[in-house]
């Protein structure tokens, strides 16, 4: 204890190294003021303990970032060094591309579902995830990387342009022509007279054979309709030959139907009056398809063909000085009904809506 009117020793008053009895925390008072000195000191610590973290974690927040920048960067220089983008009008059309073709490609993006490959086509194609390795591949990461070169082959060409590609050569499907068989019919003059033999007879419809456009060892069979005849369906017999002329082909249902009527001529000429512009950007030079439709002693009326629109044609004529370079008396000395001929055209009578054509 202090004697009374003594003054306080030094240790008391504050001396160097010690607190002073009243600091700034401490405030003034009896017993309260000494019981909140431990929670003020407490806060202040708890204060500059968070201070601290929260500077921690923004630091490690931004070396986050920055790696991953780096990453980024790593990446941007490696396509950089690797890859060099062709100019659009020298890449290769995508349905140029057959399946099965192997090919070498830059890997330019990694998705989630597979990896878009760069193989010089006028788009990228997918590689599926399913498409990269024997094994399941939980992450595409852990099979190719952004600029990796790889060695892909064509699965699929999409008929909207989409490139589907596989690292994994033994698993390709075999390249159905099916498809490329309805587009050759589909191709042809919708009065154009093919071939067929019935192979089967059902109730109202018949199963007729047609050999391919072009090829002289596959057929396909289409669907001869009641309503599509000149008769009726039980006047056939299985084997028997007919001739029948396409109808419609369905591509998605993978389907062909024929028919024995003739194009009506209200359609027939309809199809030429919409179909004849297109023949003044023809040169003279150029040489037509066309069939000999008719015949008279001075000329030869003619469907001519456009060269390339197959559901496009014209009516035409060839007068008998332009059938050959040495004369002719009548037109049936050189062409008859049915014939295919080449021809060009030397005129577009716009009135009558006719082609003048010339054999020579």
């Amino acid at each position: 204890m202090l004697a009374r009117g003594l003054p306080p020793p030094a240790s008391a008053q504050g001396g160097p190294g010690l607190l002073p009895r009243r600091t700034a925390l401490q405030p003034a008072g009896g017993r309260g003021g000494d019981r909140r000195w431990p929670l003020a000191l407490g806060l202040a610590a708890a204060r500059v303990c968070g201070a601290t973290r929260f500077r921690r974690r923004a630091t490690a927040e931004a070396d986050w970032e920055e790696d991953a920048d780096e990453v980024d960067r790593q990446i941007a220089r490696l396509l950089a060094k690797n890859l060099v983008r062709v100019a659009q009008s020298k890449r290769v059309p995508v349905s140029s591309l057959s399946v099965g073709q192997k090919l070498t490609g830059i890997v330019r993006a990694v998705e989630r579902f597979g990896a878009f490959v760069d193989v010089g086509a006028q788009r990228d194609g997918l590689v599926p995830i399913q498409l990269l390795s024997d094994k399941y591949v939980s992450d595409v990461y852990e099979e190719i990387m952004p600029g990796q070169k790889v060695a892909v082959w064509v699965e699929e060409v999409k008929s909207n342009g989409q490139l589907c590609l596989t690292m994994l050569p033994k698993y390709l499907r075999q390249p159905s022509t099916l498809r490329q068989d309805l587009l050759a019919f589909r191709a042809l003059a919708e009065d154009k007279w093919l071939p067929g033999r019935v192979r089967d007879r059902r109730y109202a419809e018949a199963l007729v054979e047609v050999a391919v456009p072009g090829q002289t060892q596959r057929c396909l069979t289409g669907i001869l309709r009641e309503r599509d005849m000149a008769g009726k369906v039980a006047m056939l017999t299985q084997g028997q030959e007919i001739r029948v002329r396409v109808l419609q082909v369905e591509l998605r249902a993978q389907r062909l139907s024929f028919s024995t009527r003739p194009v009506p001529a209200r359609m027939r000429a309809a199809r030429q009056a919409a179909g004849f512009p297109l023949f003044h950007t023809l040169k003279s030079d150029q040489w037509l398809a066309a069939e000999v439709q008719r015949t008279t002693r001075s000329e030869a009326y003619l469907c001519v063909q456009h060269p390339n629109i197959a559901d496009v044609t014209a009516e035409g004529q060839v007068h008998v000085s332009k059938m050959s370079d040495t004369p002719v008396e009548d037109a049936a000395e050189v062409v008859e009904v049915g014939q295919e001929i080449q021809v060009r055209i030397l005129n577009v009578d716009s009135k009558r809506r006719r082609l003048v054509c010339s054999m020579v």
